[in-house]
């Protein structure tokens, strides 16, 4: 057999080569499958989510993330929250929210400080500030 050709579970053999070129091809014929298709084998992977988990999250969510309540999920769709410590699923999130999250680094107390630090702001506000043309026009 030649360097190239493997052999398949079932008995047959193969060009790695050949399936290569294949590959390559119907990734570039199916752009939007394939990214599917990726998106779909990351959540198996890293979160163990089936499609169907998957899509009954997203249900009972109806269609919004679980913080912010928007349906503006951003380019990449709804982002997995979970804990890093247990792996346990916790909802579907924006990006936005998903990357706050992540920034507070998951910390209930962090969160707390800067709910209080914006009540604070919030409360002490007098008047909208002005647009930045409108402060630069000297109006």
């Amino acid at each position: 057999m030649a360097q190239t050709r493997k052999r398949h579970p079932n008995g047959d053999t193969y060009c790695s080569a050949c399936k290569t070129l294949r590959l390559l091809a119907f990734k570039k014929a199916e752009p939007e499958r394939m990214a599917r298709y990726r998106t779909t084998s990351n959540r198996r992977k890293r979160y163990g989510l089936e499609p169907v988990a998957f899509a009954e999250l997203l249900l009972h969510q109806n269609g919004c993330c679980a913080v912010c309540q928007s349906d503006q999920w951003g380019k990449r769709g709804p982002h997995v929250d979970h804990d890093h410590v247990t792996g346990e699923i916790r909802g579907l999130l924006c990006h936005r929210c998903n990357t706050a999250i992540g920034l507070l680094q998951e910390d209930v107390a962090v969160i707390n400080s800067v709910l209080k630090y914006l009540a604070v702001r919030q409360a002490g506000k007098a008047k909208p500030r002005k647009k930045k043309a409108e402060r630069s026009r000297g109006e």
